[in-house]
């Protein structure tokens, strides 16, 4: 659960949390009689328990209730009443998180807590949202971690069942999220077997670096000033081969699980041929590189049992993602809102990009729990590592809390810092060369005090075109536009034939929905699919049509812009019976004629909606534009919305007739959002046949 800040009913203040989780709305008793709500009392609902063994709540009644957070509009949400005693008042479902436009970690969410916000214990915690270098003093405040041995000690006894926990309390603020670690979490280590590993590495020389560092400096003065400063910091500089684990530089490290975890390895019958075969390379491997850590090769993958609470029932997984779902705590993470990108990359002149290879696997996992992390070898079999595992959920927030770890001691580049899993980007707004090479210089000492090595293959240095910033491609003309490759792929798959290939499909259309017009009416007949158990033959056919459209789209990718700071900003809105649609346009500083897309917006009708008055489908798309690109919009101060519907324009003036009036709900949102009526202007419409085909 996430304490919303700042909210209210009926413009009461009350205490609310929210939690995805939860598909109602609960008020408390108390609450309700204090808000002055009309409690109806007849067909009172039934709250379903948690296990099938319990007995549900009868809930006292439901009522409806208007709500409102700090800088986002009223809204009203359907409330179920319950009769008893916690520490909240109101506690928001999903659904009613989504009207009133929040999500724990989104931007609008950042922007109304103004601060840190403490989010309640909780088994299934999710961080979804930009992940950002953080104050090393914020590790200060966490508990110290006692382990369950000396990490120095190898175990070779069955695992422990009492693993060392991970403190629950998570911090979000205003720009970035962070996984709970203890202060000790991470200790540094070179011991004998690092020594042995490192040697196998070449070492960074002034002729590598000359060779193999690719920059975008603007002189030849500016080169070996770089190069100067790449070679003072030679330490943290390898090229990386191919199949050979990089030293570890930690003591090994526990995961973050929850209690009772234990593993069980079955072994029903001898080593298959693949397994052997496993055993034999993996056996070459370490004795050609001197590795002599523990590998080993199973015919069957490990099953991994933990019962359910007040029952004897145990679950049975069969691959490393089931295990996370059981046994440790869930932490997902996915790329940031644009608004972000153009938060950080609004002001930028010169940006730097490395990526750490092979990074996750520098630091080891201790005994106890290295036997749940399993990974497919495919044709080596089922193998078992020592090391974190690149494709395992939680590595990607233990890799962000090592580096915001790391670097959180360079205090004079937290502004200029963006960390999203191993990928570090430095960049520099007044379009200084030097002083950015000496930023480089500071960041670099910072990798090298914990043993970081940086690969100069994947590093691009003073870079001003073409650079790879969290899935797109930046250049210094404030274009982004995603990855060519990504695009090529996309157009290049097969028809998807299976569920499971449309989910994937979905959600890598999703990743660069806001380059591409209407696409969400594109993935409407691709969503319906996903609902499906199996795709027959007449469900493939279905598709035949919306994926040769998806396809077409594919081909007019948008090249998007990212506006410099006080850049005018237009909103054009149309809505049609498959949805929404809005791109907001920015105006060229250098040609004020000239409007550039900034991003695309869309969204689909559900139900009834699509069939509604046209009237109220353009106010409401109004209404979800602004509310979308509010990240963007906020503190804007010269903004108008263009739309082609002549009562959205003049909505200001509409007078309310009764407490549904549509019309009212969304002219009050917008109100709320600070549009104005001077800032609402009409523009002649174009026809929408194919969204609406569609």
């Amino acid at each position: 659960m996430t304490t919303i800040p700042n909210a209210s009913a009926k413009g009461i203040p009350i205490h609310a949390v929210g939690d995805t989780g939860s598909q109602v709305m609960l008020v408390t008793l108390e609450a309700a009689r204090r808000l002055g709500l009309c409690i109806t009392r007849h067909l009172c609902p039934l709250l379903k328990p948690l296990w099938p063994d319990g007995t549900p709540h009868v809930a006292y009644g439901r009522a409806n209730v208007e709500l409102r957070v700090e800088n986002s509009p009223r809204a009203w949400a359907h409330a179920v009443i319950v009769d008893w005693r916690c520490r909240w008042e109101v506690l928001l479902g999903r659904d009613t998180l989504a009207t009133l436009g929040v999500s724990p970690a989104s931007p609008a969410m950042l922007h109304r807590s103004n601060g840190a916000t403490t989010i309640p214990n909780h088994a299934s915690k999710h961080i979804d949202g930009l992940w950002h270098c953080t104050m090393e003093a914020a590790y200060e405040d966490f508990p110290d971690m006692a382990p369950s041995h000396d990490l120095a000690t190898a175990v070779t006894a069955e695992p422990s069942t009492a693993t060392a926990q991970i403190p629950e309390p998570m911090h979000t603020h205003l720009m970035h999220a962070q996984l709970a670690l203890p202060t000790g979490f991470f200790v540094k280590e070179c011991n004998d077997e690092f020594v042995r590993l490192d040697v196998l590495y070449p070492k960074a020389t002034p002729n590598s670096i000359s060779k193999h560092t690719h920059h975008q400096c603007m002189s030849g003065a500016s080169a070996q000033a770089l190069a100067a400063e790449l070679w003072t910091a030679c330490l943290v500089l390898r090229e990386y081969p191919g199949g050979c684990p990089p030293p570890a530089t930690y003591v090994p490290i526990w995961p973050p699980m929850h209690d009772g975890t234990k593993s069980l390895f079955i072994m029903q019958h001898s080593l298959s041929p693949a397994a052997r075969e496993a055993v034999e390379n993996t056996a070459q491997v370490r004795l050609w590189y001197g590795i002599d850590e523990e590998s080993g090769a199973f015919s069957q993958l490990p099953i991994f049992t933990k019962s359910k609470p007040r029952t004897d029932e145990c679950r049975v997984l069969f691959n490393d993602s089931g295990n996370n779902c059981l046994n440790m705590h869930s932490i997902s993470m996915q790329l940031p809102h644009p608004a972000k990108h153009v938060q950080f990359l609004c002001d930028v002149r010169i940006v730097l990009s490395i990526d750490m290879a092979l990074f996750f696997t520098q630091l080891h996992l201790a005994a106890d729990v290295a036997d749940f992390w399993v990974y497919d070898g495919a044709h080596y079999g089922k193998l078992h590592t020592r090391r974190m595992v690149q494709g395992n959920s939680e590595s990607p927030a233990i890799a962000q809390a090592f580096l915001t770890h790391v670097l959180g001691t360079a205090k004079s580049l937290h502004s200029k810092l963006l960390i999203y899993i191993n990928n570090v980007y430095l960049k520099d707004a007044a379009g200084d060369e030097a002083a950015h090479i000496r930023d480089v210089g500071i960041m670099l000492c910072c990798l090298a005090t914990a043993n970081v090595m940086v690969n100069m293959c994947k590093s691009l240095w003073c870079a001003t075109s073409g650079v790879e910033v969290l899935g797109h491609t930046w250049s210094a003309n404030c274009s982004w536009v995603p990855f060519d490759h990504r695009v090529a792929t996309l157009q290049g798959m097969d028809f998807p034939v299976m569920v499971s290939s449309i989910r994937r499909l979905c959600g890598s259309i999703n990743s660069i929905s806001e380059h591409i017009p209407w696409s969400q009416a594109l993935l409407a007949p691709f969503y319906e699919a996903t609902g499906k158990v199996r795709l027959t033959k007449a469900n493939q056919d279905a598709l035949r049509e919306p994926w040769a459209a998806l396809q077409q789209a594919l081909l007019d990718v948008c090249a998007l812009y990212v506006p410099l700071p006080g850049a005018p900003l237009i909103l054009h809105t149309d809505a049609a019976g498959a949805g929404v649609r809005g791109v907001l346009l920015a105006q060229r500083l250098d040609d004020p004629e000239d409007l550039a897309p900034v991003a695309y917006f869309s969204r689909t009708f559900g139900g009834q909606q699509g069939s509604k008055p046209s009237v109220w489908r353009e106010a409401c798309t109004a209404y979800e534009a602004v509310k979308y690109f509010y990240p963007y919009l906020d503190g804007c101060a010269n903004f108008w919305l263009e739309t082609n519907c002549a009562v959205v324009v003049s909505l200001h003036t509409h007078k309310t007739t009764n407490d549904g009036d549509a019309l009212a709900h969304f002219k009050l949102g917008l109100s709320e959002l600070g549009v104005k009526k001077n800032m609402i202007f009409h523009r002649p419409g174009v026809d929408q046949q194919t969204a609406d085909w569609l």
